[in-house]
């Protein structure tokens, strides 16, 4: 039977828009007015945070893998952000 559970817990922002599972297990989060995606281990630990530049909204709202990079949408601003990935998402 199962049991459901808090898998992780964002501070700040408004809470997790659109979110992704990786090939490795892991779980990235656009974290909506906080600019950021978090990135979290299979089991729910923190793994990194991706920040947007300061001067470049707090709105993520999604996001999409391509290739080694990451291209982050931003509501605010109106723009795709795109950052090099450190590890294949693939």
């Amino acid at each position: 039977m199962a049991v459901a559970h808090v898998f992780a817990r964002l501070t700040g922002g408004t809470g997790a828009d659109g979110m992704k599972v990786d090939k490795q297990g892991r779980l990235f989060a656009a974290h909506y007015r906080a600019g950021e995606v978090l990135v979290f281990d299979p089991n729910g630990f923190p793994y990194g945070t991706i920040r947007l530049p300061a001067d470049a909204g707090m709105k993520t709202t999604n996001f999409a893998f391509k290739g080694d990079y990451l291209y982050i949408t931003e509501a605010q601003n109106n723009k795709v952000w795109r950052v090099k990935l450190k590890t294949n998402a693939k």
